[in-house]
């Protein structure tokens, strides 16, 4: 099944994962930098890097919710409210070296195929 191995990383690469990178997965374009830097080289901190890859792209797209006049502004709002929560939630899991998939991110970032 390729959805359990895409969930195994070796004892090596979560010692190696060091709490600034889950700062950079999470911190929206940031995500960029941990995404290249690791490819390859640290299954763990590419995995987040990944989800935050993907959240950064729903932040653009909630940024162009801002020229809808009135609920574009609104919606933004929500969204970014939605970003923040997730980005601290993330850097918390990774943190705590956890695997979670967040439910719509997740299924995304896993079918992204970045490797080198």
């Amino acid at each position: 099944m390729e959805h359990r191995q895409y969930y195994t990383f070796e004892d090596r690469d979560l010692r190696r994962a060091s709490w600034i990178w889950g700062i950079f997965a999470y911190g929206l374009p940031l995500s960029l930098l941990p995404l290249f830097l690791f490819s390859g080289k640290n299954k763990f901190i590419h995995y987040h890097a990944k989800q935050g890859l993907v959240q950064f792209a729903f932040f653009l797209l909630f940024f162009l919710l801002l020229f809808i006049p009135k609920i574009g502004e609104i919606l933004f709002l929500l969204g970014m409210l939605f970003q923040f929560s997730l980005s601290v939630i993330g850097i918390v899991l990774y943190w705590q070296k956890e695997i979670v998939e967040f439910p719509v991110i997740g299924f995304l970032a896993r079918h992204l195929n970045l490797d080198r």
